[in-house]
């Protein structure tokens, strides 16, 4: 086996760099709904470029045929309206992911589907406020008919990527669900790769819960990795945690970080990663300090929520009324990371109804109460 696998590089002749994005060379989203496979060039894709039922073995091919012409109209110069997202936030002043991605790879030489972002299902145990039926199937297990139509169930008996022309391109894969460390696929989408190749100069993200541990047979595949990059999606603290993810318990998931920190090689690194929304804006400063004391060492990614789909657009703290807004700034404004809230909320005259009437809607589902967990807050805005 070959450890080192070589990948096609092409070197690209934008007609309009401002308009270039590697992303639809270098990183492919291959997403699966049971029996069905789903792609795009990216996370941040709005949509999906196909879902088809097709052979497993032959991912890689489809894929490469199905793209071809979205890359011919790129180096065109013309704007993929499912790229919004980027052309939005570069509008505001930020680094887009099409921008970050040129700044790491340049302009100029592009490996061809070396990075592979893998979503195999959305098996999940819990029900989070900032999610849906199409990432979690413990939704569909509850009464979801105030908030969203029901997803596809998830179905246990599914095909498994088994690609070998797939496998000996990648460098790194990035994986998301649903819960990873839930749904056996993921260690058998491994198994399969190994019988093709090793895992040595394999880069591995992971974004998780913090509720699960990898099994044991994963976890040796994952230590056979060159780097392992783990992103605990936690975005606030106790009662509020709990609130906001439904079906965790705070007191496990500090357990399970500990746990990850004392059982795992050098070649393993850890995140944080809260995503801002209204429902814990208002206590980052709080969550912020738990991660300094508790794991100093473990840097903290923000993620903006942002142009969310349907209700949840409803939880995104972009618009706020000002004297709110100005609680909020005054309460982060000794946070470096969080510096960019001053660009990223605007003001607002009713940004208040439309969040409670999802989050009454959410505590019928869940059975709580926002008013409760989060009554500081409450105050604020009713």
């Amino acid at each position: 086996m070959n450890p080192n696998p070589a990948a096609d590089q092409v070197h690209v002749m934008a007609q309009d760099p401002d308009i270039y994005c590697p992303e639809w060379w270098n990183r492919m989203f291959l997403g699966q709904v049971n029996t069905e496979f789903e792609y795009k060039p990216c996370c941040v894709y709005r949509g999906m470029l196909t879902r088809t039922t097709i052979d497993p073995t032959q991912i890689y091919q489809h894929y490469h045929d199905t793209i071809a012409p979205h890359r011919e109209r790129n180096l065109r110069g013309e704007r993929d309206p499912a790229c919004a997202q980027c052309w939005e936030a570069e509008d505001r002043g930020q680094v887009s992911s099409r921008l970050w991605k040129i700044q790491e790879q340049g302009r100029q030489s592009v490996d061809i589907n070396t990075h592979l972002d893998l979503n195999l299902s959305n098996l999940c145990n819990l029900s989070c406020a900032i999610c849906g039926p199409w990432n979690s199937s413990t939704w569909n297990s509850r009464s979801t008919r105030r908030l969203y139509p029901v997803a596809p169930q998830y179905e246990r008996s599914r095909p498994v990527i088994d690609d070998p022309q797939l496998f000996r391109r990648l460098r790194s894969i990035q994986i998301q669900g649903g819960e990873p460390f839930m749904d056996p696929n993921y260690s058998t989408f491994f198994e399969n790769m190994g019988r093709h190749r090793d895992y040595s100069d394999l880069t591995i993200t992971i974004f998780t819960n913090g509720t699960r541990r990898p099994s044991e047979k994963f976890l040796t595949i994952l230590n056979s990795c060159r780097e392992v990059r783990v992103f605990f999606s936690i975005d606030d603290q106790e009662h509020r945690f709990e609130y906001q993810r439904s079906g965790a318990l705070w007191l496990d998931v500090v357990d399970n970080l500990r746990w990850f920190r004392d059982n795992t090689g050098p070649g393993w690194h850890f995140n944080f990663n809260p995503t801002v929304s209204m429902l814990n804006i208002y206590y980052l400063p709080e969550l912020m300090e738990f991660f300094q004391q508790q794991f100093p060492h473990w840097p903290v990614s923000i993620n903006q929520f942002n142009n969310q789909p349907g209700l949840l657009a409803r939880c995104a703290a972009t618009g706020m009324t000002a004297w709110v807004r100005d609680i909020i700034l005054a309460r982060t404004a000794h946070i470096p990371a969080l510096a960019f809230l001053t660009h990223y909320i605007s003001v607002i005259d009713d940004p208040w109804s439309p969040f409670l009437d999802y989050i009454e809607r959410y505590d019928e589902m869940i059975q709580q109460s926002y008013e409760l967990t989060h009554w500081d807050f409450y105050r604020l805005i009713t």
